[in-house]
């Protein structure tokens, strides 16, 4: 009926976040701006730092890294825009830095922490964490690092249950459904979708091929140092 209360976003994280500068009466148009460029900022320093640590980079590479990952255009244009895109990105790759950046020490705890804010700040956020968590399963299977990453992914995955089946429940509670209403009307699986995301991906691709050019390169100068992180930073990719 019309008195039925219906999730009209599908961002609950942020849109709790933004409420608490609407109770203080603070502009919430800026304030989501300056959030998300933070967010952003985080984003692009420890990714550098990351690939610092990960690839024994110098000053200079280092350097390049962080130019590279600011000036993409969708970074550049999220970063502003006020919306959970760069937050969620941020939460994403702290995902993967967490559980997979670190061969010898996979933190369990931690990024199950973040899987459940990913899930939590946007309701897509959780496909990105369940590839994250699929490939951390096959490297599992592969037998690379067994005893330590089994021990994470578990610990990970009780933890992002915990968060995501207490948040479904209040959500199924209060609005009677397990989807936000905004994410059943925008974000139906079709083929019509898949094709639109192939078309996104090669447009992307197209209109800034450096993202192509960089990673060729990177392949043929430091073909050993990136073996051990081409699939994981695949999927990320």
């Amino acid at each position: 009926g019309l008195d039925e209360p219906v999730e009209g976003y599908s961002n609950f994280l942020w849109v709790i976040w933004l409420s608490l500068f609407e109770r203080l009466g603070w502009d919430v148009t800026a304030w989501a701006r300056l959030s998300s460029a933070a967010c952003a900022l985080a984003l692009v320093i420890w990714v550098s730092l990351h690939a610092r640590r990960r690839l024994s980079l110098g000053p200079g590479a280092t350097a390049a890294t962080a130019l590279f990952a600011a000036t993409l255009p969708p970074v550049a244009v999220w970063a502003t825009g006020g919306l959970a895109t760069a937050p969620t990105a941020l939460l994403v790759f702290g995902v993967y830095a967490l559980l997979l950046g670190d061969p010898e020490r996979p933190r369990g705890i931690a990024a199950g922490v973040l899987a459940g804010l990913t899930g939590l700040i946007r309701a897509d956020g959780a496909v990105g964490v369940v590839m994250l968590r699929g490939v951390a399963g096959l490297l599992w299977l592969a037998g690379g690092r067994p005893r330590e990453l089994k021990r994470a992914l578990l610990r990970a995955a009780a933890i992002v249950v915990v968060v995501l089946g207490a948040h479904v429940a209040r959500r199924v509670s209060s609005y009677g459904d397990y989807l936000p209403n905004t994410a059943r009307v925008t974000a139906a699986f079709s083929v019509h979708r898949l094709e639109r995301g192939f078309d996104y991906v090669v447009a992307t691709l197209l209109t800034v091929p450096t993202i192509a050019l960089v990673l060729l390169v990177s392949l043929r100068r430091w073909r050993a140092g990136l073996a051990s992180v081409w699939l994981t930073a695949g999927v990320v990719i």
